[in-house]
């Protein structure tokens, strides 16, 4: 009887401390998330000093063709992002890196609006470019077509980056 009155102590003064720490969490919290699509509210959650952009960026619009932006005889791999994306700002050294290492190969950004990266309209880049998430890539042959996206492409960039010390 004893060890079950202590246990039941133990998970009230447990409880306790939990809901003190939620009270204190939510009076810390602001009260209301930025706007979605508010970039540089989410920018300023990030270290920006750290960030030196990304490498060939390409703006997103909808009469965007990656065609356009392709080079003769070179494999281009085509990194879609955001500034205010984590992960996309650890790739985008990288990506400069290999660019830079590789002259068989040309790395480019496509700009992502975050306000646009999971709409269903049909001009948005998950309807044009199957993206449905960031960072995601697309890699073009020499020859100008396409030969890898989604999980493939993402294989092998991690296999190009790992080849150049990336």
């Amino acid at each position: 009887m004893r060890d079950t009155m202590r246990g039941v102590a133990v998970v009230v003064a447990l409880g306790a401390s939990l809901c003190a720490a939620w009270g204190s969490w939510q009076k810390a919290r602001p009260e209301s998330a930025p706007p979605r699509g508010a970039q540089q509210a989410m920018l300023g959650r990030l270290d920006p000093g750290d960030f030196k952009g990304f490498h060939n960026p390409i703006p997103y619009t909808e009469a965007l063709r990656l065609e356009d932006h392709l080079v003769k005889g070179k494999t281009v791999v085509f990194e879609f992002g955001a500034a205010y994306c984590g992960m996309c700002r650890e790739y985008a050294p990288r990506m400069t890196r290999l660019d830079e290492r590789r002259a068989d190969i040309v790395v480019k950004t496509v700009e992502i609006d975050p306000q646009i990266v999971h709409s269903s309209a049909a001009n948005s880049p998950a309807q044009r470019f199957g993206i449905i998430g960031i960072p995601a890539f697309r890699v073009y042959g020499p020859d100008g077509k396409l030969q890898l996206q989604g999980i493939q492409a993402l294989a092998r960039v991690q296999q190009l980056l790992k080849q150049v010390g990336a």
